[in-house]
């Protein structure tokens, strides 16, 4: 009935208005652009490409643990084991 009514122009309450009573509806086929968009984009900062994996706990606890000590960012200490492991396998970047 409050809903009625702010439709209407009306406000019982004082604390709804018209603009919140209304639902913003989006199309099935905007939603499945913009999820496409979200998973086939990365998004990238200064020469870097942000992605996600998948890690243990423990990893994760180490990582978190290793830069605090080492006063370094968590992403710079993935790319350093990242850069270690690949030369290891004689790829070079």
């Amino acid at each position: 009935m409050i809903v009625m009514a702010n439709r209407l122009g009306q406000n019982p309450l004082g604390w709804m208005d018209q603009e919140t009573t209304e639902p913003k509806t989006e199309t099935k086929t905007e939603k499945e652009k913009e999820t496409e968009k979200k998973a086939t984009t990365p998004t990238t900062k200064a020469g870097l490409t942000q992605r996600g994996y998948y890690i243990t706990k423990e990893q994760y606890k180490a990582i978190k643990r290793l830069a605090v000590e080492t006063d370094r960012d968590t992403s710079e200490l993935v790319r350093e084991a990242l850069d270690m492991y690949l030369k290891s396998k004689n790829i070079n970047l």
